[in-house]
């Protein structure tokens, strides 16, 4: 966890073998409304698709899509929405 010791030859390899995390971030915000629902086709393409990016994406890196950082403030502007627009 700490390279600071290491050679550098033996930091070289670390990174040679390190799989690269990503976090996607979906609608940290209320109104961001599209975010969760793009990131469960997101997730699906990237589970499931053959096509690239998704394929090679599996192959080489973890991905971490949660579809919503804020369900609470999701779930209020739902409420707004259909109390004042319909």
């Amino acid at each position: 966890a700490d390279p600071r010791g290491l050679s550098d030859d033996e930091r070289e390899a670390l990174l040679d073998e390190a799989v690269p995390f990503v976090f996607v971030a979906l609608a940290m915000h209320a109104t961001e409304c599209a975010g969760p629902g793009f990131g469960l086709e997101f997730g699906h393409l990237l589970a499931t698709s053959d096509a690239e990016p998704y394929a090679s994406a599996r192959e080489r890196l973890v991905v971490f899509v949660p579809p919503c950082q804020n369900p609470d403030g999701v779930d209020r502007v739902a409420h707004w929405y259909r109390r004042t627009v319909g």
